[in-house]
Parts: C-alpha cells; sequence; structure tokens
C-alpha cells in the first residue's frame, strides 16, 4: 500500500524493461485511511504488517498510529490468532500460498517480542491507554514496561520481584531508570527495598491473587502473604547506598534486626560519606587557591595605569587621544613593547587589522576603556 504508484505503458515492443523507479511513486494516501481500508478487507495481520513497515519507514510521530499498533499486538496476542487471511476478501486465491508467511509472523511468542521492543523503543503511544487492554494474568513483563513509562515505578518493580520472581531484571531496571535530579526517578531503589521487604503492601498479580484466596480467614490471610526478601534487600542496600536515601531506607528494616547485620551497611555508608567530605574539601581548597589567584591578578592590573599626555597618538589612526575614551592593550612583554592606547572608537577596527596582518603577535584588547588621564 505504501508503494502505490501508477504503472505507465512500456515503450517499442523489442526493448528491455528496466527497473521500475518506486523512490518517488509512493501513494500519498493519508496513512489512517489506509489503516481504514485495510481493516475492512484485510485480516488484522497484514494491518500490523504495513503499520510496522509504514512507521519504520517514515518516523511517524502520530500517536494514534503508535497506540493502533499496540492494541493490533494485544488482540492477536489475546485472541491466539495465528494468520488474520481468514478475514480477508481477497479472491486471487492467493492467501493460502502465503498462510504459512502470516503465520509464523504472527506466533504468538514472536508478537509478545514485537509487542514488548515496541513498547520500549516507541515513545509516542499513550501508556495511560494502554493498562485497560492488558489482560490481568498475562504480558506481565509488557505491563511492566507501560508502568515504567507511567513513572509507576514500585508497580512495576512488584511484578519483576513477586511475579516474575527476576530479581536480577528489577535490579537492571532500578539501574536503567535511576536519576537523582529527577523527582519521580530519584527513589527508584528505594521503591524496590520497600517491594522487598512490604510484600504485604505490595499491589502486585500474584501476591493480589495469594491475598484474595485468604480472604475468608484472617489467619490464613497472614499465611498466604509471603515473607519479606530481607536478604536481598541487605544485599541491595550494601551494593547500592550511593544511590539510596539511607535514613529512610533504615526505616524500613525490622525492628529486630540485629545490629551485626546492619553493621556492613553502615561502615560502607560512613567510608563513602567521609571520602566525600574529604572529596569536598580537597575540591574547596582548590577553588579558594584559583579565586585568589584571579582576585590578585585583577587587583594588579587594576593599579596599572597609562600616561596620557597632549602628545599621544592613537596607536590605529596615529591622532592625539585628547580627552577622548581610549582602551589600553596590555603589555607585548616578550617583545618589549610598551602598552598601546587607541581610540574607544578605533578599537574594534584595530583588533580587525591585528587579527587579519598577524595572529601570531597575541594582542587581545584587555576591553578596557576610560576617561582617565593620569598626568
Amino acid at each position: 500500500m505504501m508503494g502505490m504508484g501508477g504503472g505507465g505503458s512500456g515503450g517499442g515492443g523489442g526493448d528491455e524493461k528496466g527497473p521500475v523507479d518506486t523512490q518517488n511513486k509512493r501513494s500519498t494516501i493519508p496513512a489512517r485511511l489506509v489503516l481504514k481500508l485495510l481493516k475492512s478487507w484485510c485480516g488484522p495481520s497484514i494491518v500490523v504488517m504495513y503499520l510496522e513497515k509504514y512507521l519504520k519507514n517514515t518516523n511517524n510521530t502520530m500517536a494514534a498510529l503508535h497506540n493502533e499498533l499496540v492494541f493490533l499486538y494485544l488482540d492477536l496476542i489475546q485472541k491466539g490468532e495465528v494468520s488474520g487471511l481468514a478475514s480477508s476478501r481477497s479472491s486471487n486465491g492467493s492467501s493460502s500460498s502465503s498462510s504459512s508467511k502470516y503465520s509464523a509472523l504472527m506466533d504468538k511468542e514472536m508478537l509478545r517480542k514485537k509487542l514488548h521492543s515496541f513498547l520500549k523503543s516507541s515513545t509516542y503511544y499513550k501508556p495511560e491507554l494502554m493498562l485497560g487492554r492488558f489482560p490481568e494474568n498475562e504480558l506481565l513483563e509488557e505491563r511492566a514496561v507501560v508502568l515504567s513509562r507511567l513513572k509507576d515505578h514500585r508497580e512495576a518493580l512488584a511484578i519483576y520481584v513477586w511475579d516474575l520472581n527476576d530479581l536480577h531484571k528489577a535490579h537492571r531496571y532500578c539501574m536503567k531508570h535511576h536519576d537523582y535530579h529527577r523527582a519521580h526517578d530519584k527513589d527508584v531503589y528505594l521503591h524496590l527495598l520497600h517491594v522487598l521487604l512490604r510484600p504485604e503492601c505490595v499491589d502486585s498479580v500474584r501476591l493480589k491473587s495469594k491475598r484474595a484466596d485468604g480472604d475468608g480467614d484472617g489467619a490464613d490471610a497472614h499465611q498466604k502473604t509471603p515473607k519479606p526478601k530481607l536478604d536481598e534487600a541487605m544485599k541491595i542496600l550494601l551494593l547500592d547506598h550511593k544511590r539510596i536515601d539511607v535514613p529512610k531506607a533504615m526505616d524500613l528494616l525490622p525492628e529486630d534486626l540485629s545490629i551485626t547485620r546492619v553493621f556492613p551497611i553502615l561502615k560502607a555508608v560512613l567510608s563513602h560519606n567521609k571520602a566525600t567530605s574529604r572529596r569536598n574539601q580537597v575540591t574547596k581548597s582548590l577553588h579558594r587557591i584559583d579565586n585568589l589567584t584571579v582576585r590578585s591578578e585583577w587587583i594588579r592590573t587594576r593599579s596599572q595605569q597609562v600616561r596620557i599626555d597632549n602628545i599621544t597618538k592613537c596607536h590605529h589612526c596615529s591622532r592625539r587621544i585628547g580627552n577622548a575614551a581610549f582602551v589600553r592593550y596590555p603589555d607585548d612583554r616578550k617583545n618589549k613593547q610598551r602598552p598601546i592606547v587607541v581610540h574607544y572608537v578605533c578599537s574594534e577596527s584595530f583588533q580587525a587589522s591585528q587579527a587579519a596582518g598577524s595572529s601570531s603577535s597575541g594582542m587581545h584588547g584587555s576591553g578596557v576603556a576610560s576617561h582617565h588621564h593620569p598626568r
């Protein structure tokens, strides 16, 4: 559909047909209209193929098209369709020969990979519209990607920890999304600790199911809630304490936790804080030295004077300086030249001529203009 174009009549009967240039013959039909026609006349697999190719080739950012592709993926995965050709109205008899090609495309696992990849790569679909279309107990990893787009890090991490039982992916999630300078992302490691240590407060599919099974009896409900993953939380706190608000993390630990288990973490935190403090002190001292050096140079420069008398001439126009504003250029100590003085109105022309005449002279104006004429 994207490459439709008129096929002109051939020339002489004996001429060989050259390659058809379709680059400039692509249809200008709006994509939404093409999509509507395809949905009316073809199966969903054809629509998916069209949208995939169209979005890849055009880099279209229209949210409606990106949303539509996600919805099509979800519908095909949930319906378990292998091929959308059954609903095609094609009458040319080619549907059976093409069935194997489309069945490979519509394989459920392949569709899941495509959906997962698209959810991670595209930034134009509306994640708030997606969650309602996801099945309750399936596509959990894909749901976590959508939740990450909504900055709902705690629920996304709950899926990795309690539903997928994959702490490695949960940790990689934190590494990817942690950003100290963003309010929604700076506490992502703290969210992971909360998920590990407060399973009774976590809103994951598996834990909600367990709590629902135990609603009849309070003791049974408590038994259905899994134990906190304390060991895993302690490892993360020790490994990533630099990225965690440690006082808040300590509030999540059990009150009866022995000090011997917390000591390695406290030791690492204190060591890091001490090193940071020492580094900050060194940086502060270096900045102070630099500030004193610059200030000393500024005072020395300000204390310099130049004598302007009745015969002092502008270095550029050779007229007397008189009472006009002037610019004093620094001494050229290498060539033992005295300070150069030019009229303020001549300064731009002087700098331009110096730059054009000799870039090696190093005479760059100090930009100091004055009306004072020390005698």
